[in-house]
This record gives C-alpha cells, structure tokens and sequence, in this order.
C-alpha cells in the first residue's frame, strides 16, 4: 500500500509547481510592460489648437472679442471686461454676486493709491520773506 502522506504531498508539490510557473510568468512579464510604457511617447498637444490664452478677450455679456483698447472692466473688481457700458449694465445684475468678493481680492493685491481730500497747510514762509518784514 501507498503511504497516505505521500499521496497528499503529490498534490501540494503540484500546485507549487504550478504557482512557481505563474509566477514566474508574470515576473517575466512585467519587464515588458516597463519596456513598452517607456517605448511609447507622450503625446504633447497640438499647436494647431488654440488655447484660451491665446485667445482674444470677451465681453462677459454679449461675448464678442474686444480689443484692449476698447475694453472696459468693471469698475469694482477690475477683472471682469466688457466692450461697453451698456454691456456692462445689463451683465451687472448676474455679475454682482461674485463682484463684491472680486474687488476685495483685487483691493487686497492691488497698489492703489487714494486721492486725499485733505488740503495742505499754508506755510507762511513758502514765497520768502515779503518787503514789509525788513521795514521793522
């Protein structure tokens, strides 16, 4: 009669066989797959295809290419631009949502200077002496 370890250890030495073989498959593999992602080149985009930068900029409201001569952004948040100043009346209502937000952005990056409301004093020796102080 046959040992009954035996019989069980030929299965199990089998299906390691088996295992070595499919890994050894797929370690054989995977180089090649290293291989072929190298090989294949990146495709870069097309030239041909404009890109919003290149493009020209819109009127937010009827959107037709503005010059930037005739652009006119909005005066709040200076980044949304119109081509007039009906266009920018009658967008103002959609774009006053976001406008407050934008301008505060644009306040905070921005160098501006404000205009002071504030006279300067008069000195009183800013023309010289006058005349009828050397008569004392």
């Amino acid at each position: 009669m046959s040992d009954p370890q035996a019989q069980s250890a030929a299965p199990r030495d089998s299906e390691i066989a088996q295992s070595d073989l499919v890994l050894g498959d797929a370690s054989q593999s995977l180089p090649r797959h290293e291989e072929q992602t190298q090989s294949q080149p990146e495709t870069a985009p097309s030239s041909s295809t404009e890109t919003p930068a290149s493009l020209p900029p819109t009127c937010s409201n009827c959107t037709t290419p503005i010059t930037s001569e005739k652009s006119k952004p909005c005066p709040r948040c200076h980044t949304t631009l119109y081509c007039s100043r009906d266009c920018l009346k009658a967008d103002f209502k959609k774009h006053k949502k976001g406008c407050a937000e934008l301008a505060q952005k644009y306040a905070e990056n921005a160098d501006v200077k404000m205009a002071t409301t504030r006279v300067p004093p008069r000195d009183s020796r800013r023309g010289g002496l006058q005349k009828w102080q050397f008569d004392t």
